[in-house]
């Protein structure tokens, strides 16, 4: 029998060919240590990843958008870290700070 909230990986890898990680979708999800988004991915919205305990995350140059709070509280230590591919790309993402903002 799978238990959504004991049998839950410790990495996961999104689906290459989603697009978008919804507002929400993991908050308070803090079994998954490492997630790593495939190139399909553009924007992840507000709080996408919020208060998940992350060791590290994976963000492809795809990713055009970041929403509010998509990380806020995210990271399990002072050791966690965001691997980004491309530093020009990562400077053109537009990071949201509207908290009312839907992505």
């Amino acid at each position: 029998v799978w238990d959504m909230w004991t049998d839950v990986p410790s990495e996961l890898q999104v689906p290459d060919g989603v697009k978008s990680i919804s507002a929400e979708a993991f908050n308070g999800c803090d079994r998954h240590r490492t997630i790593t988004l495939p190139e399909s991915v553009t924007t992840i919205g507000r709080s996408a990843f919020r208060n998940c305990r992350l060791s590290s995350v994976t963000i492809p140059v795809s990713v055009t958008k970041i929403g509010s709070g998509a990380f806020y509280r995210s990271f399990a230590d002072d050791d966690a870290f965001v691997v980004i591919a491309d530093l020009k790309k990562w400077c053109e993402i537009i990071f949201d700070t509207n908290s009312t903002s839907k992505t």
